[in-house]
């Protein structure tokens, strides 16, 4: 699989306030390249199998989309539950409620549920919502994962 160097926008009626990008990733470390063209602060869902990256990949990781502006984070697939945590770790331990930064997994779910909490319920706290224009969607070494959340969202959901 090739390195994505951008996210592809996909159309969506919707929410016309945002902007939903997605792309697919041969690695963790790819994902900080694929972001540098997003708004300030973003909305992120990453699709992983987690079950083999060290702990100390997926918290530099962390720092740095906290500190480039992640405003909400979501993770599914295989072992998600310890990359949601380890992210909690890397979160400001003084963050308020205008500053906070929602995280969730989705561990044992179809990814379809996850992109549907993605889509209807993450949102940013007040002080990211003036900049934070870009729902961003990432799967890691799966093309076929990218493909479920770009039709679930294009689909939409039943409330």
């Amino acid at each position: 699989m090739n390195v994505i160097t951008s996210l592809k926008t996909l159309e969506i009626a919707r929410n016309p306030s945002r902007r939903y990008r997605i792309g697919n990733v041969s690695t963790l470390e790819d994902i900080p390249e694929v972001l540098k063209a997003c708004s300030a602060h973003f909305i992120l869902l990453i699709a992983i199998d987690a079950s083999s990256i060290e702990d100390e990949r997926i918290s530099v990781i962390a720092k740095t989309l906290l500190s480039r502006g992640l405003a909400g984070f979501s993770v599914w697939g295989p072992d998600c539950s310890r990359v949601h945590d380890l992210f909690d770790l890397e979160r400001d331990p003084d963050e308020s409620d205008e500053t906070l930064v929602v995280t969730t997994w989705h561990e044992n779910e179809p990814i379809s549920e996850a992109v549907c909490y993605f889509d209807l319920n993450a949102y940013p706290s007040s002080d990211f919502e003036s900049d934070c224009s870009d729902w961003v969607t990432i799967a890691v070494g799966s093309e076929s994962w990218e493909e479920e959340i770009s039709a679930a969202l294009t689909k939409g959901f039943d409330d």
